[in-house]
């Protein structure tokens, strides 16, 4: 299965794929009406211009903020406070 690239590589990049498929089972979005042409266009000159794929933030494990300081370090009782 082919990967989203941080590439500007068309043939590359899986949501080109999907969104210009034949098979209207397998094309996005499922159970909708296909892109208009301009649609995918403006999707292709996104790619071409060198989109940057990112995860979702869901996806990526959580991280512990940083506890900012306090005036008075005797008044919090937890990092919440």
């Amino acid at each position: 299965m082919l990967e989203t690239p941080s590439t500007s590589d068309l043939t590359a990049w899986l949501l080109f794929h999907r969104i210009t498929d034949e098979n209207a089972r397998a094309r996005m979005p499922r159970g909708g009406e296909a892109l208009s042409s301009d649609e995918i266009e403006n999707l292709r000159r996104w790619i071409d211009q060198g989109a940057e794929y990112q995860s979702h933030w869901a996806f990526s494990p959580p991280e512990r903020p940083v506890v900012p300081p306090v005036a008075d370090a005797e008044w919090p009782r937890n990092a919440v406070d």
